[in-house]
């Protein structure tokens, strides 16, 4: 908006009311342009599912190698990728949840900075544990880790009694 010479604060609707107003008035128009094209779609998208899987996977890996490139047009992101894929279904295979590995990939660049800031306001790691709501957190952190752990252990237990 700075570049445009808008400059955002509480004054912005009025000062420049015409050119803010024009801006939320088409995303508006962009919105219903985009409804329209979603339902015709609609129409059209179920027929995505009668091309056969071994066509569709092809092109869905394919699509997936050209994005992984396309980031920062380096190889090494389609090795992370193809890499990142084997761990998935080896997961998988074996009954490990997708949900916790994707949820990590995509907080983890956050929980680094996040981190590093820490790491530069304190002078050890140790010292964030002097704060009650951090030691809570973490406490829960790790009954969360251990619980089916321990689930599974307790149900093993019960079921050795049982025979």
């Amino acid at each position: 908006m700075i570049l445009h010479g808008l400059r955002p604060g509480p004054t912005l609707f009025i000062t420049n009311g015409e050119d803010i107003y024009t801006v939320v008035v088409g995303f508006a128009v962009i919105n219903l342009m985009l409804l329209a094209v979603g339902l015709c779609f609609c129409r059209f998208s179920k027929h995505i599912l009668r091309i056969p899987q071994k066509i569709l996977a092809v092109m869905i890996v394919v699509l997936a190698v050209v994005g992984a490139f396309s980031i920062n047009q380096n190889m090494i992101d389609v090795g992370t990728m193809f890499l990142s894929g084997i761990i998935g279904y080896i997961l998988l295979k074996h009954g490990y949840s997708m949900s916790p590995v994707a949820l990590s990939l995509l907080l983890g660049k956050m929980l680094e900075k996040n981190l590093t800031l820490t790491m530069t306001m304190y002078d050890s790691i140790w010292m964030i544990f002097k704060r009650p709501m951090t030691v809570c957190f973490f406490i829960l952190a790790c009954v969360s880790i251990a619980f089916p752990f321990a689930r599974t252990l307790f149900q093993r237990l019960i079921h050795m009694k049982r025979s």
